[in-house]
């Protein structure tokens, strides 16, 4: 009778003793994380509990996301529909920039920037993380500053390095937007995260699987996700970057094997075939965590809950998770500029008197950064207070655009410039700016304008510009080229002007200037002449598409009328636009004329056709007139999408033209042309080359570096 007694003692000990406490461990991978998603469904479909959760890099923000009181299903969603182009690019959106930024990017098409405070310094990553940092604050809106992130639905922690002192350092408490960004800052590609003075960079460089972590968190049992990564290519090894990548990837290797072994339980998932940017694949990389997890069934069921168990385990997660505000009263922002903190704060003020709306807050935000002065903007709300924190770029203002230019519209005769844009800001008053612009090579221009709005808030400005420029002027007659000329002009001018928003301006101005142009070799064309010339104008200009480089829908529209005092009037328009007709398809229009206004005989205040946009069959200035106009019809098609840091996108485009010059003699009827061509969009801008037939036996090729749209 004792030994029965024994046994029911036993088995009634066993069914009072508290479960083992069970933590999962998520590794860094980047875009390869997304297959921790699939683990925590397998998990759920299987009633096993997840009691505390770590991670770092990728694996800390599937973890945290998680830990807010999400289910597996809606981290699917959100890495379904995120912009990772615009998350991992970096760059704001075109539309969101200010109209003077516009004219930067369209003026320097590229990804480079340059700082000049405290010497020639780049950013101190690629991404200033602006994007992402809003992305972060709307996903974490309901757990703003946090004592401790076990007061999470899910008990949460992730590890960062910090960049100062050199040691791994774990979040577990603070705001968890802000412990988010720290983990999966990848150095190079992110700016740091600079928080409370401290810098930080992903956690991957010293514990990419916190195995450790999640056991201090007071687990029993830890389940270890570790991502094996596909075999590596030694043909990637052939480049600085690949044995770069490849060091840096056996050292975290080794941690993780070491991590690894100190798990209880790992679930390896195969992503072979797999790369770490392939973001857009996030069904199929959650589906490879499932599958993997499934391989592990007879050891982890042993941990599921019964079925009223694992309700009530639910029901008390759910219970803990916080609502997102519905109002906000007041807006406070922190900036270290003051005229910073108060431009953004009176920008934000009318959303107090608005229901919440976390799409019109980001929008707002973009448009703050997209002025030029700040490096990014987040934001929290405690209560009905929103909260916003400002970052200053720690290396401009002043900043530096460098630009190069390579003209091969005549593949003999290939002309190269380089240069750069130089702006100040903030000089004299909080939004005016001092932009210089320098160009040397086959051609050379300085200008120079101080441009200042009339009024804090004030959409009126005024301008004061100088110049001064030197540029050769070829002329030619079907493939051979007749004369070329050198154009001199130095003057100086002044605007008032309005800014439509951040899409157009308006300018009336008078400018005065001196004009020589001389003929240095071939037929004299056209005559030499030095003129001091007075010109009183009105110009318009409308940038309202969707990116400078290769727009793929929207406008622009540039139109000026000039009254050339002692000569008179001349006034010219062009305008394109862009329609998206699907993902990867767009198809443009574009319509230019000009008028002198009378039959004068040619000079150099002509117009002139000829070139890649215009009649690309043509050579440059190969018709000259003092009366144009020009139709354009095209196709533009990306055929290799980018998904990078460096934007890297490839496209095909076509289109035919239509044209006719007036007041050239010898030269009747309306000009063809129909053309082809490859556009190479990369960071130090447009590589393109093509093709063109034409009328009356003309034909080019033609490849360049720069502004091509």
């Amino acid at each position: 009778m004792r030994l029965p007694l024994l046994f029911l003692l036993a088995a009634l000990a066993l069914s009072a003793a508290p479960r083992k406490k069970i933590a999962v461990a998520l590794e860094g991978g980047s875009a390869l994380g997304i297959a921790h998603i699939g683990v925590l469904e397998w998990l759920e479909q299987h009633r096993i509990p997840v009691d505390y959760i770590a991670g770092t890099s990728m694996g800390g923000l599937v973890g945290g996301l998680y830990a807010t009181g999400r289910s597996p299903a809606d981290l699917r969603a959100i890495v379904k529909d995120a912009p990772w182009d615009k998350l991992l690019g970096g760059s704001i959106a075109f539309r969101d920039l200010s109209f003077r930024r516009r004219e930067d990017r369209t003026a320097v098409p590229n990804l480079i920037e340059l700082g000049l405070k405290g010497g020639v310094s780049l950013p101190s990553g690629l991404n200033l993380g602006h994007e992402i940092g809003l992305l972060l604050s709307r996903w974490t809106l309901a757990y703003p500053e946090l004592e401790s992130f076990d007061e999470l639905p899910t008990p949460f922690r992730c590890v960062a390095t910090n960049l100062v002192s050199g040691e791994e350092e774990v979040f577990g408490k603070g705001v968890l937007a802000d412990a988010l960004r720290a983990t999966m800052s990848l150095p190079g590609v992110f700016k740091p995260a600079n928080r409370g003075g401290k810098l930080y960079v992903d956690g991957a460089v010293l514990q990419n699987l916190p195995v450790d972590v999640a056991r201090q968190m007071g687990a029993d049992i830890v389940i270890a996700v570790h991502l094996a990564k596909p075999p590596v290519d030694p043909k990637s090894l052939n480049s600085f970057a690949g044995v770069i990548d490849r060091s840096i990837g056996i050292v975290v290797s080794a941690n993780e094997m070491r991590m690894m072994e100190r798990a209880d339980i790992v679930v390896t998932v195969n992503l072979a075939g797999f790369s770490a940017s392939d973001y857009p694949k996030s069904a199929e990389l959650a589906d490879a965590g499932n599958a993997a997890t499934e391989q592990k069934r007879n050891i982890l069921e042993t941990f599921a809950l019964p079925e009223a168990e694992w309700a009530e385990f639910q029901k008390a997660r759910a219970a803990r998770r916080r609502p997102e505000p519905t109002q906000i009263s007041t807006v406070k922002v922190d900036a270290e500029d003051p005229r910073q903190a108060r431009l953004v704060a009176d920008t934000l003020a009318p959303l107090t008197a608005q229901p919440w709306n976390p799409t019109a807050l980001e929008r707002e935000l973009s448009r703050a950064v997209g002025t030029g002065r700040l490096a990014s903007l987040r934001y929290s709300v405690r209560g009905s207070e929103l909260l916003v924190q400002a970052e200053q770029r720690s290396y401009a203002p002043p900043f530096l655009l460098p630009l190069l230019e390579i003209d091969g519209s005549d593949i003999e005769n290939f002309r190269v410039s380089g240069g750069a844009r130089l702006t100040w800001m903030g000089v004299g008053t909080a939004r005016a700016e001092w932009r210089n612009d320098i160009i040397v090579g086959s051609r050379y221009r300085f200008a120079s304008e101080y441009w200042v709005p009339l009024g804090e808030r004030s959409r009126f400005f005024a301008a004061g510009r100088a110049f001064a420029g030197d540029a050769a002027f070829p002329i030619y007659s079907g493939r051979a080229q007749v004369a070329n000329y050198r154009l001199r002009d130095t003057g100086f001018g002044a605007d008032l002007g309005y800014q439509l928003g951040r899409i157009a301006e308006l300018r009336a101005g008078f400018t005065t200037t001196w004009h020589a142009a001389r003929r240095r070799i071939g037929n004299p064309i056209l005559p030499n002449v030095k003129d001091h010339l007075k010109v009183p104008s009105l110009r318009f200009r409308l940038l309202d598409y969707d990116d400078p480089i290769v727009p793929r829908e929207g406008s622009r529209v540039e139109a000026s009328f000039a009254y050339v005092l002692a000569r008179g009037p001349q006034a010219e328009v062009q305008a394109n636009r862009f329609f998206r007709v699907s993902a990867n398809a767009s198809v443009f229009a574009a319509a230019a004329g000009g008028t002198a206004f009378d039959t004068r005989s040619l000079d150099f205040g002509s117009f002139s056709l000829g070139g890649p946009l215009r009649l690309p069959a043509y050579a440059t200035n190969e018709l000259l007139g003092n009366q144009y106009w020009l139709g354009t019809a095209g196709y533009l098609r990306e055929i290799r999408p980018g998904l990078s840091i460096l934007g890297t996108r490839i496209y095909g485009a076509a289109w035919a033209q239509l044209g006719k010059m007036y007041g050239q003699p010898g030269y009747p009827g309306v000009a063809a042309s129909a053309a082809g061509a490859m556009i190479i969009r990369t960071f130090v801008g447009p590589v393109y080359f093509g093709g063109a037939w034409g009328d009356r036996g003309h034909g080019r090729a033609f490849v360049g570096v720069g502004r091509f749209f």
